[in-house]
């Protein structure tokens, strides 16, 4: 009897707590205007979008990425920015950077994708700046 209580509050424990499946590996290429995207960061946020669960994200250099994922279904969101020159303020600050990706591929992405256990995911984004 004992020890079918505590495998059913063990079993209840992970219930509310929540169990991650694991990471797999994710990796990729990205373009913007045709182009590798030189410098910018990735991230896959499960879905449904949910308070309690965080994006995982990674550096693209060179138009290449590589980071690991929970498997499930994904929002993906890029971004990327360039500084503006411009005279700086009495606190030394310039302009602030301004994003080089559209919103449709960040804060409001249209990107998902399906991160599978047990296989190869091989996810390449083709973007443009308009």
């Amino acid at each position: 009897m004992c020890r079918m209580t505590a495998s059913v509050l063990t079993g209840l424990i992970l219930t509310v707590i929540g169990c991650s499946p694991g990471e797999v590996a994710v990796s990729g290429t990205v373009t913007l205007d045709g182009k590798p995207l030189e410098e910018g960061n990735i991230a896959f946020r499960p879905l449904p979008v949910l308070a309690t669960l965080e994006a995982t994200s990674g550096l693209v250099k060179g138009g290449k990425y590589q980071i690991k994922v929970r498997p499930g279904q994904n929002q993906v969101e890029i971004t990327a920015i360039k500084p503006i020159p411009g005279p700086k303020d009495p606190f030394g600050m310039g302009p602030p950077p301004k994003s080089i990706i559209p919103e449709k591929y960040n804060t409001k992405s249209e990107l998902r994708e399906e991160v599978q256990a047990g296989v190869g995911n091989e996810f390449n984004f083709t973007l443009t700046s308009r």
